[in-house]
């Protein structure tokens, strides 16, 4: 009957709010295809929805309004169309034109709290519209989403219907993640392991638990429950922050549902509140760690402090008693100093050890007798010394930590089949460091030699050891001293090595050693920092045969020579802040696959009139060329 009706006729059909992603199928055909311009336009909150496959589709993705944007919102939904035109004399007196524009301003504040959320600003502003008052905006003027969440139905009942149609491993991810500090960056990389640790992310066949998660970080995205702030160059989210609205009813659904429980004061732990439906095991605490509240909680299985105050050896520590952990993270402990006890052995469940900030961590050498450890994860952290005892957790998969002073390893080494261990740099280490290292791979290698790629690699700064992992990162400042390629593990017995980031300055101090990288089988090379301090490059004919993306920053390099036949799987090339590097290879123009080139903060002479840029382009190559330093990407590596 509608097919008939509109069988001739153009037409503009609106689907609002589809939920289901088959819905389109079941309706498609009561829509004539009549080639007359006819459209159909659909609205939906999933991504999935918008991406069904047997539909010929544009998709349109809203994004925020800005600020001028919002307040006309936000003012339209609060006053009355007659008085914003200027004709409230006589409908309401009380409002006189100086009122008017008080109520603008104050309506103007207000609006940059709901951060360009629709959503937020509509419901924000059928609230204000019930008292038209400069007296009562201003009291307002600080926003409680908590408190308007409650007393307003629909944005509930809104939100309601966006947590109910995600699928249930989805709802206890969104729900934990609502327990980070309001308008906080999220790491991407902590809160999958959390989840983890938690219990979140089943095993699925042919991907790591990191590798589910992250795609539960993306469909969190694509329902737009989370806002992306930062992408990798691949795409891949790094950080996601939650609005403000979802955020405080995300708070209230995850106490009644018992996921974890948001406290900011001893009361409000001790508190009972009346939608908690099952007593939380989970406590995020934001400013207050003391012993009265952690005595209340023993029975915790998560505590997640994000601004956790000194712990010295010398105070009370609160945590010992906590003996039912598994999950423990220590946020916000921006340069203080933490000590945890010997006592921390007594958590036999834990499994997750979060450090977070940049506090001064002590880790006891009871560590080891924690059984089911799997993540000692600190990416910013500090630590005095990583206790050789921590090597022989047989659960152990993961250790992260930013800077180390003493690093120690045990004479024998229980297990270690897939542990990946990722030291930054090393503060005043002595001189065996390095040696501790080799031993620690060294065993591991003896141990796993049946295994073809364990991922087991060790980073100390400048100073590098590494065995059987595809990929490689060298950071770090060298704080006066010329430290070389022969520091390292040669190379050329790496044969497993695709992607490589040497970002050490002069690490690499003549062109022999950065050489030693032309035969392996690496694919994607960052050199930047003035890693390599040579004044001349010459890529010899048939180096780097296996290289697709290949990325130079921040040298002193002069002249770059490329021999015919070098590079010739090269597809995307980056130079950056090389300022003495004044013209381009003439050899570029021959590399038989490039198809991208990007300059960016590099001499005129690289681009002004080019003859290779111009040769590039003929063969169908992609030329980017920007002063801007903000267009330059690193490489991503683990």
């Amino acid at each position: 009957m509608l097919y008939d009706f509109l069988l001739n006729r153009r037409y503009l059909i609106v689907l609002d709010d589809v939920w289901g992603v088959n819905d389109w199928d079941i309706i498609r055909d009561a829509f004539p295809e009549n080639k007359n311009g006819s459209r159909v336009i659909l609205t939906t909150r999933n991504e999935a929805v918008a991406r069904q496959p047997n539909a010929r589709k544009k998709i349109y993705r809203p994004k925020l309004l800005n600020e001028k944007e919002s307040t006309e919102l936000l003012l339209k939904a609060a006053i009355p169309e007659y008085i914003l035109d200027g004709r409230s004399s006589n409908n309401d007196p009380a409002i006189t034109g100086q009122n008017l524009d008080d109520l603008k301003k104050v309506g103007k504040d207000l609006a940059k709290k709901c951060c360009g959320l629709p959503l937020a600003l509509v419901v924000l502003g059928g609230h204000l519209s019930r008292n038209v008052d400069i007296v009562e905006w201003r009291l307002k003027s600080s926003v409680d989403w908590h408190t308007l969440i409650n007393t307003d139905s629909v944005i509930g009942a809104i939100l309601d219907l966006s947590y109910y149609d995600m699928p249930s491993h989805l709802r206890s991810c969104f729900m934990y993640t609502t327990a980070f500090p309001e308008d906080s960056r999220i790491g991407v990389r902590i809160l999958t392991k959390l989840w983890v640790a938690e219990g979140f992310i089943p095993l699925v066949r042919g991907h790591t638990r990191e590798e589910v998660a992250a795609g539960y970080i993306n469909e969190l995205a694509q329902r737009c429950m989370v806002q992306v702030e930062k992408r990798n160059r691949s795409g891949a989210i790094l950080q996601i922050k939650m609005h403000d609205v979802l955020r405080d009813w995300g708070i209230g659904r995850a106490r009644r549902e018992g996921v974890v429980k948001d406290c900011h004061d001893a009361d409000d732990m001790e508190a009972q509140y009346s939608e908690e439906m099952v007593k939380p095991y989970r406590v995020a605490l934001h400013g207050f760690l003391e012993r009265e509240v952690v005595t209340s909680m023993r029975k915790l299985r998560t505590l997640l402090d994000f601004a956790l105050s000194s712990v010295n050896k010398r105070s009370s520590n609160p945590l010992h008693i906590l003996h039912h952990l598994r999950v423990l993270y220590l946020g916000g402990s921006h340069n203080k100093r933490v000590h945890l006890s010997e006592e921390i052995s007594r958590m036999k469940f834990l499994r997750y050890i979060g450090l977070g900030g940049s506090g001064k961590y002590h880790l006891p050498s009871s560590i080891g007798n924690l059984l089911c450890l799997e993540t000692l994860d600190g990416p910013e952290a500090q630590v005095d010394e990583v206790p050789g005892s921590l090597w022989k957790i047989p659960t152990l998969r993961h250790v992260h930590i930013s800077m180390v002073k003493t690093w120690s390893v045990p004479a024998a080494i229980s297990s270690q089949s897939m542990v990946h261990v990722k030291v930054s740099s090393l503060v005043d280490y002595p001189s065996d460091q390095t040696g501790n290292a080799k031993k620690l791979t060294e065993a591991t290698q003896q141990r796993l030699s049946e295994k073809r790629k364990p991922n087991l690699s060790y980073c100390f700064g400048m100073k590098y050891v590494h065995t059987f992992v595809e990929q490689m990162e060298i950071v770090g400042r060298c704080k006066g001293e010329n430290l070389f390629l022969a520091d390292l593990t040669n190379f050329e017995e790496m044969k497993g090595i695709v992607a490589l980031k040497v970002c050490c300055t002069n690490l690499l101090s003549n062109e022999q050693k950065l050489l030693q990288l032309a035969w392996m089988e690496i694919q994607v090379l960052e050199i930047g920092e003035r890693s390599y301090t040579g004044s001349a490059i010459t890529f010899p004919s048939g180096s780097f045969p296996w290289l697709l993306r290949l990325v130079l920053h921040d040298l002193a390099v002069e002249e770059w020579k490329i021999e015919v036949g070098c590079m010739i799987n090269l597809m995307e090339l980056t130079l950056c802040k090389c300022p003495n590097l004044c013209y381009l290879p003439e050899g570029l123009s021959m590399l038989p696959r490039i198809q991208k080139v990007k300059l960016i903060a590099m001499p005129a002479g690289c681009y002004q009139g080019s003859t290779i840029l111009r040769e590039l382009g003929s063969k169908g190559c992609e030329a980017f060329v920007s002063s801007d330093e903000k267009y330059f990407e690193h490489l991503d590596m683990p």
